[in-house]
C-alpha cells in the first residue's frame, strides 16, 4: 500500500483522531514503549481528563472491532514522522472516511469504506463502535463550548 492524499482531513480533531490512532497501532506493534499514554495523552489534552479518557478508550475500542474483522495486517503510517503523517495508508482513509460519514450521521456512506477496511467482513460492530465514539466527542465538544454544563455523565 502505498500513500494517497486524495482525500484530506479537515479539521483539527479529524487530524487528533488519527494520531491517536497512530499511537494506538504503534502501541501494538512496539509493545515495549509508553505509546499507550501518548495515545492517551493527546485525547486527554484536547478533551480534558475525564472525557479525554473515555474517548481515548472508545477509540481503541473501534481500532479493536476493526482488527477482529480483519483478517490482515492494519497498515499505518508511523505517528512520529511528521513529514510522512500528512499522508494517508489506504487502511487510515478507508478508517477515516468511515468515522467522518458515521459522525455526519451517515451510517450507509461509511458502509463502503468499511467494508474495504473490514475485507468484507461484517461491520456493524465497528459502526456501534463508531457510533459510540462520536456520541462521547460530540458531547466533549459541547462541554467545551457550553459554560453552564460543568461534567459529562458517562452512566447509560
Amino acid at each position: 500500500m502505498t500513500a494517497n492524499n486524495s482525500w484530506s482531513l479537515t479539521g483539527k480533531t479529524e487530524r487528533d483522531i488519527l494520531k491517536t490512532f497512530r499511537f494506538f497501532l504503534l502501541a501494538f506493534t512496539e509493545g515495549s514503549q509508553s505509546h499507550w499514554e501518548t495515545a492517551m495523552s493527546i485525547s486527554k489534552g484536547e478533551y480534558g481528563l475525564e472525557a479525554g479518557r473515555e474517548i481515548g478508550f472508545a477509540m481503541l475500542r473501534v481500532l479493536q472491532s476493526v482488527r477482529e474483522a480483519r483478517s490482515n495486517s492494519f497498515l499505518f503510517i508511523h505517528p512520529g514522522c511528521e513529514k510522512c503523517a500528512q499522508s494517508l495508508l489506504d487502511c487510515e482513509r478507508y478508517l477515516m472516511q468511515a468515522i467522518r460519514s458515521v459522525f455526519e450521521g451517515d451510517t450507509s456512506a461509511a458502509q463502503v469504506p468499511l467494508l474495504l477496511l473490514c475485507e468484507g467482513a461484517d461491520t456493524s460492530i465497528v459502526i456501534g463502535r463508531m457510533q459510540e465514539l462520536s456520541a462521547y466527542i460530540s458531547a466533549a465538544t459541547d462541554l467545551k463550548t457550553s459554560p453552564n454544563i460543568t461534567s459529562i455523565s458517562t452512566s447509560k
